[in-house]
């Protein structure tokens, strides 16, 4: 039963972390919320490691349920952002598709990990090591010590009007190769 607790507690604050970051979103925008939801994986998985007792699990349920509805949240409104909403149907479709085949591959390699080293270590810290990854590259150690970076404004492609929201005088710090082999004939501005 303490399993099924753990579970049901991700499953409870991941609603409330769904509602809590979808009006983060209206006022500071989703890649601000989706780099403070990696800040928080970051954290829960890190806490998860020092885990010994049922409380630990908990809390560790709490923060990663959080992070698990923020992250959800954030997802069409980044894509949206990012892109702008003329394909945002077929993008988000492929982001949501990606995403699904990570759960749906991810307990298979976390299983093969365990089987190969004894322990569930190794897989934990891939995840931290991804989720490291995707907020050093948007920006989100930006966040440290209370300083807002212009990380979450978005990008502005040539041509498409629509992706001028919410502010079509800010540049976004993204990559540009990444638009590039996405959307080669198009540049920013």
């Amino acid at each position: 039963t303490q399993a099924a607790g753990f579970l049901a507690t991700i499953g409870g604050v991941s609603m409330a972390g769904r509602f809590a970051s979808g009006l983060a979103i209206d006022h500071i925008g989703s890649q601000r919320v989706m780099m403070f939801c990696a800040m928080l994986l970051i954290t829960a998985l890190l806490w998860l490691q020092l885990a010994t007792a049922p409380w630990m699990l908990y809390l560790f349920a709490a923060i990663y349920g959080v992070a698990l509805g923020g992250c959800f949240t954030a997802i069409s409104p980044l894509v949206a952002e990012l892109f702008g909403i003329k394909s945002h149907g077929a993008l988000f479709g492929i982001v949501a598709f990606i995403g699904t085949l990570g759960g749906a591959v991810g307990p298979f390699l976390t299983g093969s990990i365990f089987d190969f080293t004894g322990r569930y270590g190794p897989a934990i810290w891939i995840c931290i090591f991804v989720a490291k990854a995707y907020a050093i590259k948007s920006g989100g150690f930006q966040l440290i010590g209370g300083a807002w970076a212009k990380t979450g404004d978005c990008i502005f492609l040539r041509g498409n009007t629509s992706a001028r929201w919410p502010d079509p005088h800010h540049k976004s710090y993204l990559d540009s190769s990444i638009l590039g082999n996405i959307y080669p004939n198009r540049t920013l501005q």
